[in-house]
């Protein structure tokens, strides 16, 4: 049951799984990659159907097992109805930024600061590159309020450090926003345990 159907409940854990599965798909066409997710406690309804795949195959590489019939991913276009009537508007109160210096993470706050937001804890794992810096002075000659702290996200001991931090502020912690990231190139086959480590470690173990 960890698959969402419409409406559902998205399982976060799971979601890593299925991002393999679509890349394996891309990567090695040659090879049948298909996940099949089953209800936690699966009837005999879904059962056979799993039984059917099984034997027949599919075209899907991602598909959900309920009762007794198949569901698979699909991107629908959202109506008006489904569309907010106002933009968000932050609260006052400090924001934590992970991964803030890099482009995902500078996209973030950009779009947080037009639409209300005026104080930032930005957690980088390195120091600013020149260009970030002159982003972040942009920033402040806007009038937000910048705090800068350099950290690795992956070890608790700095994640405790950065909360003391904003604890010590006199802010209001208001949000969190996780963009902290590392990117090693390479297919599929090519990724070691060493190397999901240390794509996991700031990304995953983080949160």
């Amino acid at each position: 049951g960890a698959l969402p159907l419409s409406g559902g409940t998205l399982n976060l854990a799971n979601s890593c799984v299925t991002a393999m599965v679509r890349v394996a798909a891309m990567e090695q066409p040659e090879m049948a990659v298909h996940q099949v997710d089953l209800p936690a406690e699966p009837a005999a309804a879904d059962l056979q159907c799993l039984h059917r795949l099984l034997s027949a195959g599919s075209a899907e590489h991602i598909l959900a097992i309920r009762d007794g019939k198949t569901w698979a991913p699909r991107l629908t276009p959202v109506g008006e109805e489904g569309q907010a009537a106002n933009p968000p508007r932050f609260a006052p109160g400090a924001y934590l930024v992970t991964g803030a210096f890099g482009g995902l993470g500078q996209h973030t706050v950009e779009w947080m600061a037009e639409h209300g937001a005026s104080c930032f804890f930005l957690v980088g794992h390195h120091e600013p590159s020149a260009a970030a810096r002159q982003w972040i002075s942009a920033l402040k000659d806007r009038g937000v309020d910048i705090r800068e702290i350099i950290a690795d996200v992956s070890r608790p001991e700095e994640i405790a450090r950065i909360f003391d931090s904003i604890a010590h502020s006199g802010q209001t912690l208001r949000g969190v926003f996780h963009a902290a990231g590392n990117y090693e190139q390479g297919l599929l086959p090519q990724q070691t345990t060493d190397s999901f480590r240390r794509v996991f470690a700031p990304k995953v173990s983080a949160a």
